[in-house]
């Protein structure tokens, strides 16, 4: 042990009045020379978690309200139970969906303003919904090349089953030749 200091905690409320859980942890250095020093915090089990203002018996009952409510309906919900939270804080606190395997990526660059900066974006095709992102400029080369590994210049990376790039002006080309085959 190498240190100690306070650590507060909101914790569920108790007759409608926030409770506020103040700790003293103990605080543990690692410097044996082979690589940087670490910082390690003590944790509570079954109270704290890392990184987390809430305990987590607070932060699981503020994950069902965002569940079954989340928004502003939410923030009313948790006022009436001594919670004072943010819509934003409960959309935060809904868990993260599972994150199945990626099977089809088309990734693409453009850029934000005509001969300027360019950026990337990233669009799953496979599951229910398709979802897109962006990253930032030269993404998709980065991504090819180190897909291709040396054997060719765009490989598909070995976890994902198809792989298209610039699918936009490929899908305007599709779309040209499909309809000058029906005139």
């Amino acid at each position: 042990m190498h240190d100690r200091y306070q650590r507060r905690r909101r914790d569920v409320s108790c007759g409608g009045r926030p409770i506020q859980v103040e700790l003293e942890v103990r605080r543990f250095f690692c410097g044996d020379g082979s690589g940087p020093v670490a910082t390690l915090a003590e944790q509570v089990d079954g109270l704290t978690a890392k990184h987390q203002r809430r305990t987590l018996g607070l932060r699981g009952l503020l994950e069902r309200v965002a569940l079954a409510l989340a928004g502003n309906a939410g923030s009313r919900l948790a006022r009436a139970m001594g919670q004072i939270v943010s819509r934003f804080a409960l959309i935060r606190a809904l868990p993260d969906p599972e994150a199945g395997q990626v099977t089809v990526l088309g990734v693409d660059d453009f850029a934000k303003r005509k001969g300027t900066s360019y950026a990337t974006s990233l669009a799953i095709f496979s599951g229910a919904e398709p979802q897109a992102g962006a990253a930032s400029k030269g993404t998709a080369g980065r991504v090819a090349g180190e897909a291709g590994r040396g054997r060719r210049a765009r490989a598909e990376p070995r976890w994902v089953r198809a792989w298209c790039t610039d699918t936009i002006a490929g899908g305007a080309r599709q779309a040209l030749a499909s309809s000058s085959h029906r005139s």
